[in-house]
């Protein structure tokens, strides 16, 4: 059907905005199981791994808290970017590939914003399968 990007179009036509993060709780060892909170690790491609602490009744009350936020979520450490590094000059996005059995297989992409990739082959097999 016609997906995105259309024939031609480079990865900026066809990169889906979509948060895609990583987040995973921290190894049993590094838990505080009689404080009530968890602890946890997130990350973004354009964000380097950070360890929060989540007090789930704390988060439960003030719904839609962000780190930070007094909202039940609390950075504990975050490993600092590599020297030099400006996450507002990449975009991130998604673009999807069929593999040969059908099944969907999504790509993630880190570009710099002023960069022109042409990816022919990533724009047929998204529009197919849009």
């Amino acid at each position: 059907g016609g997906g995105a990007g259309g024939g031609g179009g480079g990865v900026g036509s066809l990169l889906a905005s979509s948060c895609q993060s990583s987040v995973r709780l921290c190894s049993p060892d590094e838990q505080q199981y009689a404080s009530g909170a968890l602890r946890i690790e997130y990350s973004t491609p354009l964000m380097p791994p950070r360890v929060v602490r989540c007090d789930p009744r704390a988060v439960g009350a003030a719904a839609g808290g962000s780190v930070g936020s007094g909202g039940g979520l609390t950075e504990l450490w975050a490993q600092p970017p590599p020297r030099g590094f400006d996450p507002s000059r990449y975009e991130v996005g998604r673009v999807w590939a069929t593999a040969e059995d059908g099944a969907r297989v999504p790509i993630s992409v880190l570009r710099l914003k002023a960069a022109t990739i042409e990816l022919a082959a990533a724009t047929a097999a998204s529009a197919a399968t849009a």
